[in-house]
This record gives C-alpha cells, sequence and structure tokens, in this order.
C-alpha cells in the first residue's frame, strides 16, 4: 500500500477512534445521570420468591421458634410476604393453636 494511502486509512481509523470516545463519554454521562436518579446506586434489591401459604406457615414457625417474640412488621420484613396473607396465616396458626399473642 502506498504511504498516502496508509497516511489515508490512519486518518479514517483516528476519527472513527474519535468518534468511539465521543460515544463512550456520552454513555458515561448517561450513567452517571441515572446514577443520580436513582438515588445514587443504593437502592435495596428486592428478591421475588414464589411461596405456597404452607411455605410461609413453617417460615413464621421457623423464626418463632429461634425467637421469643416478634411481630407481623418484623415477619413481613423478613418473609416478603403479602401482609394480609400474613396476617391471615397468622391467625390460622393462632386459631389452631400453634402460636399465642403473649
Amino acid at each position: 500500500m502506498p504511504g498516502s494511502q496508509v497516511t489515508a486509512a490512519i486518518r479514517r481509523l483516528r476519527r472513527r477512534v474519535d468518534r468511539l470516545t465521543d460515544q463512550v463519554e456520552e454513555l458515561g454521562r448517561t450513567v452517571e445521570q441515572l446514577r443520580v436518579s436513582t438515588g445514587g446506586g443504593s437502592q435495596d434489591v428486592l428478591i421475588i420468591e414464589e411461596m405456597s401459604k404452607q411455605d410461609v406457615r413453617e417460615r413464621v414457625l421457623d423464626i418463632l421458634a429461634a425467637k421469643e417474640t416478634t411481630d407481623i412488621v418484623e415477619l413481613h420484613e423478613t418473609i416478603r410476604y403479602d401482609i394480609q396473607l400474613l396476617a391471615e396465616v397468622l391467625d390460622e396458626l393462632r386459631a389452631e393453636g400453634q402460636i399465642s399473642d403473649g
């Protein structure tokens, strides 16, 4: 390849590198804006798992066996089950005599 063709190829490559550099910088700015708008990247991660009512009953009983006392809010935060359904499970366990209020 003659010198002028090499020089032209190098210029094209440099322009391409410059465009890519600009794109990377723009992406960096976009990522930073997203990070700031979402609270700086300190968001909690919520893991969702399917649980049957029986699974919830067992987890409640396990937690209560390990702790002397707890409340529905703490159970909800630990188990991450719908709080209304969790209240139903607790009512059922009370009615069955498996747990008490005191």
